[in-house]
């Protein structure tokens, strides 16, 4: 999605990934280690700005994102994702690249307070990473959801030019 905008403009300069996760914390073994390294105080997370890589503590970078319905506007934080490093090779003259990401409210609200008490360093995000899994699968009311949102920002025929796209996909009654 970057890239197709970036083709759209004379001259890109800054790309503003960001994601909303919005499902069971631990769905599989796999999912529940992303969620709880993204937020890790030990995890490194930067953005790309003018050929530098600024490292960033656990939610810094508070961003209001206006997704699709059913989610509209959440907020968003840096995650660690390889686009940072990836995408200032791919597309030229590009000076600020930026990957946030957020889960649903709930979930959020409690990865703030496991980082607070120290829950989400290596050895406790152990213990947390053990007991998710044990515990049965709740049947989950509500809304599961992956939705993204890809803005580039640039010129265009000497203007300023902004190209935003966003995934969406079918409601839970049709999955």
């Amino acid at each position: 999605m970057a890239r197709y905008a970036a083709d759209r403009m004379d001259s890109p300069r800054a790309v503003h990934i960001a994601f909303a996760s919005f499902r069971h914390i631990a769905p599989s073994p796999g999912l529940l280690d992303t969620i709880l390294d993204e937020f890790g105080p030990d995890v490194v997370r930067t953005y790309y700005e003018d050929e530098k890589f600024v490292e960033q503590p656990p939610f810094a970078g508070q961003k209001r994102v206006d997704f699709a319905e059913p989610l509209g506007p959440q907020d968003c934080y840096f995650v660690p994702h390889s686009e940072t490093r990836t995408m200032p090779k791919f597309i030229k003259g590009v000076t600020r690249v930026d990957v946030r990401g957020t889960f649903r409210p709930d979930i959020m609200r409690t990865l703030q307070l496991f980082l607070e008490q120290g829950l989400l360093e290596p050895e406790p995000r152990k213990f947390l990473r053990a007991h998710f899994l044990s515990q049965p699968k709740p049947k989950e009311p509500g809304l599961w959801a992956f939705y993204l949102n890809v803005e580039v920002v640039g010129t265009h025929q000497g203007r300023a030019a902004r190209r935003t796209f966003r995934t969406t996909h079918p409601g839970m009654d049709q999955w």
